[in-house]
């Protein structure tokens, strides 16, 4: 009996060291794996920010559109245009009856 417990003890002591072994081969192997894991995830950060990017770009676009047909669509602005007239006397054609006849007055 005290045979068969020394081949049991043994035999534990091998599998534990096969088992140490295959551990530290599979520590290697998850490095590895740990590695491209890391990479991976690198990657998928970087296409992440250049899509932020986009989205950004694309939103200036957009609002600087938005800002120029905003400036487009904005009423003309009589009140200083008449002010200006009024400033520089600068006589509307209107009052002359025969446009084509009029020829400024040269110094």
């Amino acid at each position: 009996m005290a045979e068969v417990a020394l081949d049991m003890e043994d035999s534990s002591w091998c599998a534990m060291q096969t088992r140490y072994i295959e551990l530290r081969q599979e520590r290697e192997l998850m490095e590895k794996v740990q590695r491209l894991m890391r990479a991976s995830e690198e990657q998928a950060e970087l296409e992440v920010e250049k899509d932020k990017e986009k989205q950004l770009d694309k939103y200036i676009y957009w609002s600087q559109t938005v800002q120029k047909i905003r400036e487009m669509n904005t009423p003309p602005r009589i009140f200083e245009w008449a002010i200006l007239l009024s400033v520089f006397k600068i006589t509307p054609f209107d009052q002359f009856k025969d446009f084509h006849s009029y020829v400024p007055k040269t110094a």
